[in-house]
C-alpha cells in the first residue's frame, strides 16, 4: 500500500482545532514507542558500515514526553530519504529537530517540520504528548521519524 499520500496529506492538516484533530486520528496507525524502537533498527552488519533503511513513509501516531525542545538546522538526509517516493506534491518544509521519548525507556532524536516545531515550544517538557509523525527511515539509533504535528495531553 502507498502512504506517500497520508504523508503529503498530514503535512497540509492544521491541528489547531480539536474537531479537526478529532477528524484525522484514524488515518494514523498508533503505536507503542517502546516497542516500535525494538522493531526497527538496523542489522549489526548494516549498522556497522553507518548504512539506512530507507522506507516508505509511514503515518503514525504515538504518546512520549518531549524531552529537548525543537532546535533549526538543516537536514539534507530527510529530504533524500522522502525523494525516493512519488508524490503529487511538495516536500514539507523539514527545519527543526528535537528529542522525545519515555521516562524509563528509548529516547529518539526526530526530525520536526516548521509548523510542527511551533506546535512543540507551546509544550510543556517532559509532559504528555500525543505525537503525528512520518517514519521515514531506520539506522543503527532505530527509527527515524519526522514529527509533523503534536497535541498535549490532557486528563480525561
Amino acid at each position: 500500500m502507498r502512504y506517500y499520500f497520508l504523508f503529503f496529506f498530514f503535512f497540509s492538516l492544521q491541528l489547531h482545532a480539536d474537531s479537526s484533530l478529532d477528524k484525522q486520528r484514524d488515518t494514523y496507525r498508533s503505536i507503542e514507542l517502546a516497542t516500535f524502537v525494538k522493531a526497527n533498527y538496523v542489522s549489526a552488519t548494516m549498522a556497522e558500515k553507518k548504512q539506512r533503511l530507507m522506507l516508505q513513509p509511514e503515518a503514525i501516531q504515538f504518546q512520549a514526553l518531549l524531552m529537548a525542545r525543537p532546535k533549526p538546522g538543516r537536514f539534507s538526509l530527510a529530504y533524500d530519504a522522502l525523494q525516493l517516493w512519488e508524490r503529487d506534491e511538495e516536500l514539507p518544509n523539514i527545519d527543526h529537530s528535537a528529542f522525545v521519548g519515555l521516562k524509563n525507556g528509548p529516547v529518539l532524536g526526530v526530525y520536526v517540520t516548521h509548523e510542527a516545531a511551533k506546535m512543540l515550544n507551546k509544550i510543556e517538557l517532559e509532559k504528555p504528548v500525543q505525537f503525528y509523525a512520518m517514519h521515514i527511515y531506520n539506522y543503527s539509533n532505530g527509527p527515524r521519524l519526522v514529527i509533523v504535528a503534536a497535541q498535549e495531553k490532557t486528563l480525561d
